[in-house]
């Protein structure tokens, strides 16, 4: 319904709700409704984001794992809290085969 557009979906939906909704204006309030919805959920996302990033700057082993390209807050915090003790590993190699 949304196809791909230049604008985002916001932009895309706010077409769809003034024009192709025409023919079924019972569907504009449910609409809406969900537009809503998505416009809270990506509030409510940013904040958890923004959280987790206060978090992991506070932790000096998630901040050095974040300077490596494409590693973010999460996926540092996540190698942390798998391997929460490199003494149980002898040699990097054995720290893949830990986690299969």
């Amino acid at each position: 319904m949304f196809g791909k557009q230049v604008g985002g979906s916001k932009r895309r939906a706010e077409e769809i709700i003034a024009r192709d909704l025409a023919v079924s204006p019972e569907l504009v309030p449910v609409f809406k409704a969900l537009m809503q919805a998505r416009r809270e959920i990506l509030v409510r996302i940013a904040d958890l984001d923004r959280r987790i990033r206060v978090i992991a700057r506070r932790h000096q082993t998630v901040r050095l794992l974040m300077i490596t390209p494409g590693v973010g807050p999460i996926t540092a915090m996540a190698v942390v809290a798998a391997f929460d003790d490199a003494g149980w590993f002898r040699r990097s190699s054995s720290a893949g085969p830990t986690l299969a």
